[in-house]
C-alpha cells in the first residue's frame, strides 16, 4: 500500500521535469508515494498521473512530459499543515485543516479541474463551511477565505497571473459580459457562486471575489431555538412587513430563505434578487408559487437588464401576492415603501438591508435612500443579526440580536419597541411581554384570535419546531403544524 504524499526539501535552481536531479528523485520515490512535494521557498507539487506512469514504467515518457506538471492554480503551497489545530476534515478526498487563522488544503489534483469553469476553486466551494472567496489584486499573496465558523482565513493556496487571466476569459465568453479596461469591474453568476470582479484601471490588475450559495437551505430550527422559531413561523403565516437587517456575513440571505419556507405554500410569492441567492428552485420543487425576477446588478451596465426599481414596478403589476426583496439598497426603495404604504405591495413583504439595529435601518432607509419618514411606518419589524464570538478567536455563531417592532403614532422621530433581545450572559433571545406588542394586538384581531388562542398556537409550532429537520423535511413538517393549529383552536 502506497503512502499519500512525500515532501523533498531541496535547493535545485529549477524544480521542473527537465532537471536530472528532480527526475532521479521521483523514480527513486515513485514506488511508494502518490503524490510528491519539493520544497525550496514554495511547495512544488507534480501529479498522481505521472507518479503512477513512473511506477509503471521506471522511467519518464519520452513526449510531452511536461505537461504532467500541475498546470497553473496550484503551483505552490505557503505552509506544512499546522500543529494543533481547530478542526481537520475531508470534502471528496480533500484534506482540510483549519487553524485559528488560516485555511489549510491537501487537495486530490485533477488536471480537468483546472481547464473548466473556476478551475480549482470548485474544490473550495464543495466545503460547505466556506462562504467568501478572494483572489486580491495586485497577486502577490495566497488566497483568502471567509469560514463561516473562524471568520476571515488565510490560505496556503496561490494562485497563477495565468489562471486569474483563464478565469477572467471564461466569465467574459460563457458569460456574456464585458470586462476589460473599458468595463473594469463585472458582477455575475457561476452556477451556485456569486463573483464579482475589478481589473485595471480600477485596480493594480485583476481580483475577484466569490460567494457561495448554500446548496442546503437552512431552515428557522438550525437557525434559532425552537421558541424564536415557532414565533417567527406565527409571523410568516400572517401579513406582516419585516425587514431583515444585519452587517456583511451575519446571514441574512439565509434567514430570509428560512421565513420564505415557512410562508404557506399556496400563497403566491414574487421574489426579486440581483443574484440568485434564495432557495425559490427548492420551494418550487415542493409546489410552491413562486415567481422570481433576476434584476441587473448595482454593477452592471447592460442595458438588456432591468434594474431593481424597474422589476419592482413590474412586480406590483403581478397580482395579489408576498413580496421578497433579496436587498433592499437603491432608489427600488422608495418605491416599495410607498407601495407598502398604501396597501399595494402585497399581503406580506420581506426583504434584507445592510445595517447595524432598528435605529441604522431608519437612518439608512431616510437618509441615504430617500425614502419619505412616514413611509418608514409601513414597516411592522426590523430583526437585526449578528455574529457571536467563542472567546478572542473562536468559533463564530450567527444570532439574532434583537426583533424590534416599529410604532405608528410618531411624526418625525421615529419610535421603537423591542420584542426580543439577546442575553450575551445566558447567550440566548430572551422575548419581553408579548402582551405590550400593538402589532401583535392588530395580528391577533384580525384572525380573530386572543392572546391565549396566540399561546397555544406557538406552543404548538414550538413542540413541532423542536424535530431536527432538513429543508424539504421542514415544509413538510410546516402543514402539520397548521393543521395541528387549526384542530386544536376549531
Amino acid at each position: 500500500m502506497h503512502d499519500k504524499v512525500l515532501v523533498i526539501e531541496t535547493n535545485v535552481s529549477n524544480i521542473c521535469l527537465s532537471n536530472p536531479a528532480i527526475q532521479k528523485a521521483l523514480l527513486e520515490n515513485c514506488s511508494k508515494y502518490e503524490l510528491i512535494f519539493f520544497k525550496k521557498k514554495h511547495y512544488h507539487v507534480f501529479d498522481t498521473d505521472l507518479i503512477r506512469y513512473l511506477r509503471k514504467n521506471k522511467k519518464f515518457p519520452e513526449k510531452e512530459f511536461e505537461k504532467k506538471v500541475i498546470p497553473g492554480f496550484v503551483n505552490s503551497l505557503l505552509n506544512p499543515f499546522p500543529k494543533g489545530s481547530f478542526e481537520s476534515y475531508e470534502i471528496n478526498g480533500n484534506k482540510i485543516m483549519v487553524s485559528e487563522d488560516e485555511y489549510f488544503i491537501l487537495p486530490v489534483f485533477d488536471k480537468k479541474m483546472h481547464l473548466q469553469g473556476l478551475g480549482f476553486l470548485e474544490i473550495l466551494f464543495n466545503d460547505e463551511h466556506l462562504q467568501d472567496v478572494y483572489i486580491n489584486s495586485p497577486n502577490t499573496g495566497p488566497l483568502h477565505v471567509f469560514h463561516s465558523k473562524y471568520g476571515e482565513l488565510r490560505t496556503n493556496i496561490y494562485v497563477t497571473d495565468k489562471e486569474i487571466e483563464r478565469i477572467g476569459t471564461y466569465l467574459r465568453f460563457h458569460k456574456n459580459r464585458a470586462f476589460d479596461e473599458a468595463n473594469p469591474k463585472i458582477d455575475t453568476n457561476v452556477g451556485r457562486v456569486r463573483v464579482c470582479g475589478v481589473t485595471y484601471p480600477l485596480s493594480e490588475g485583476t481580483g475577484f471575489a466569490f460567494r457561495r450559495h448554500s446548496t442546503k437551505p437552512f431552515t428557522l430550527a438550525q437557525i434559532t431555538d425552537a421558541e424564536t422559531a415557532a414565533f417567527l413561523s406565527f409571523l410568516a403565516d400572517n401579513p406582516v412587513s419585516i425587514l431583515i437587517a444585519g452587517p456583511r456575513g451575519s446571514g441574512k440571505t439565509s434567514f430570509l430563505g428560512a421565513l420564505m419556507a415557512e410562508i404557506n405554500s399556496r400563497k403566491r410569492m414574487v421574489v426579486i434578487e440581483d443574484t440568485q441567492e434564495l432557495p425559490c428552485t427548492e420551494l418550487l420543487q415542493h409546489g410552491f408559487n413562486i415567481q422570481r425576477l433576476i434584476v441587473k446588478p448595482p454593477v452592471s451596465k447592460n442595458e438588456f437588464e432591468l434594474d431593481a426599481d424597474d422589476a419592482l414596478k413590474t412586480a406590483l403589476r403581478l397580482g395579489e401576492s408576498v413580496l421578497v426583496v433579496g436587498e433592499v439598497r437603491g432608489r427600488e426603495a422608495r418605491t416599495l415603501f410607498e407601495a407598502m404604504r398604501v396597501g399595494a405591495a402585497g399581503s406580506c413583504v420581506l426583504g434584507t438591508i445592510h445595517s447595524g439595529s432598528a435605529e441604522d435601518v431608519f437612518d439608512r432607509i431616510v437618509n441615504d435612500l430617500n425614502v419619505p419618514r412616514t413611509s418608514f411606518k409601513a414597516v411592522d419589524l426590523i430583526i437585526t443579526l449578528g455574529q457571536l464570538s467563542e472567546k478572542e478567536y473562536g468559533a463564530k455563531k450567527r444570532i439574532i440580536v434583537e426583533i424590534t417592532e416599529i410604532l405608528k403614532d410618531w411624526d418625525t422621530k421615529p419610535e421603537f419597541r423591542k420584542i426580543a433581545y439577546f442575553d450575551f450572559h445566558a447567550k440566548k433571545l430572551r422575548f419581553n411581554d408579548l402582551r405590550k406588542s400593538l402589532f401583535l394586538r392588530k395580528i391577533l384581531k384580525m384572525n380573530s384570535m386572543n392572546f391565549s388562542d396566540f399561546k397555544k398556537s406557538i406552543a404548538i409550532r414550538k413542540k413541532m419546531k423542536c424535530i431536527n429537520l432538513d429543508f424539504s423535511g421542514a415544509i413538510a413538517n410546516n402543514e402539520k403544524i397548521r393543521q395541528a393549529i387549526k384542530n386544536k383552536l376549531r
